[in-house]
């Protein structure tokens, strides 16, 4: 995704841009153009009171990795819109988020790559608050968090790039706490993991960078525990395989950094299999696409890094589909747009 030079199909020039790390440093090797204009644009941002339309309705809540911001957008927000509400500032705690989902009470959890830390922020967080939680130090074992998922009983799944495996937090867990269950081991087929998610039986599946895969396992997975499934295979489209999403019906949803695509399995998906469809092509505006979730009508929303922008797709997309929204430009303060959550 943005971390380090290793094993992958996709090219040198997307590699250094995607990576962002170079190979014999951990700090970033690139700053996203716009950067110094957003910071700008962060200082003069007015802030909405605590309770507004994202309150109670849907929205979009999109983490900005190199700008240390959390940007939120209404549902349907379109072209150079400004955020209904930013997180940003060094309360925040924010150091390279990536990961984002939401509670039940609409509380942010995040996974902040820079720092090894999960925080979490009241429901209406805005400006520049601290945390009301977080999850660091060594008894935790994260390392380098990437991506994060929550069960309906607010338990914390986090991949981690640098550690091959997924770290499991009880829902009341903060501060220096052991993980409740680690997935991590020879067997399990984890390399570079990066996305995270959890089907209806919370199953938990997982992208794998470093080889190229989605890997399943089963929701009481512990340990040294081998993948009930894994897609993988020159059939299957899997190109830089980053953000993950499962639909309703089960359907497995793949960005692929190095192919500019989205590609879909079916449920129950393994070995190398093609994918059911594909979204495409030059009118998609898929331009380094990161992370990927659906609303509640099945529209398709999708993060691009390298274009700065939210591309938002009907629900049955397939091919070359150009998209019926896109969230771009100077006021939508997007500088390096990584994970995403609808709520």
């Amino acid at each position: 995704m943005y971390f380090r030079f290793g094993p992958t199909v996709a090219s040198s020039a997307m590699v250094a841009a995607v990576l962002a790390l170079s190979a014999c440093s951990a700090a970033p090797s690139f700053s996203p153009a716009s950067r110094s204009a957003a910071q700008r644009n962060f200082a003069q941002q007015s802030l909405a009171p605590a309770a507004d339309a994202c309150s109670t309705n849907t929205c979009i809540y999109v983490t900005d990795r190199y700008l240390y911001a959390i940007t939120v957008y209404a549902l349907t927000a379109k072209g150079n819109v400004a955020p209904v509400r930013v997180i940003h500032g060094t309360s925040t705690l924010l150091n390279q988020p990536v990961g984002i989902s939401l509670d039940a009470t609409r509380a942010l959890h995040v996974a902040n790559f820079g720092s090894n830390l999960l925080t979490v922020y009241a429901p209406g967080a805005n400006g520049n608050p601290a945390p009301t939680k977080m999850i660091s130090g060594a008894n935790t074992l994260l390392n380098g968090p990437v991506f994060v998922a929550l069960d309906s009983t607010g338990k914390s799944y986090v991949a981690n790039w640098y550690g091959n495996s997924i770290s499991i937090f009880g829902a009341s867990a903060s501060g220096n706490v052991k993980p409740a269950k680690m997935i991590v081991g020879a067997k399990t087929g984890l390399f570079e993991p990066l996305s995270v998610a959890l089907d209806a039986s919370k199953n938990i599946y997982v992208t794998n960078y470093g080889n190229g895969s989605v890997t399943e396992f089963g929701a009481t997975a512990n340990g040294n525990a081998k993948p009930i499934r894994t897609i993988i295979g020159s059939k299957t489209g899997l190109n830089g395989a980053g953000g993950l999403a499962i639909d309703a019906m089960g359907r497995i949803w793949v960005t692929n950094y190095g192919a500019n695509s989205v590609t879909v399995y079916a449920r129950g998906a393994a070995g190398d299999v093609a994918p059911i469809l594909t979204i495409v092509g030059t009118k998609t505006g898929l331009s380094v696409p990161d992370e990927i979730a659906f609303d509640s009508s099945g529209k398709i929303y999708v993060t691009n890094q390298s274009a700065n922008s939210v591309t938002v797709y009907a629900a049955h997309a397939s091919g070359n589909a150009a998209p019926i929204r896109t969230i771009v430009g100077s006021n939508t303060l997007l500088g390096s747009p990584a994970g995403m959550a609808l709520r």
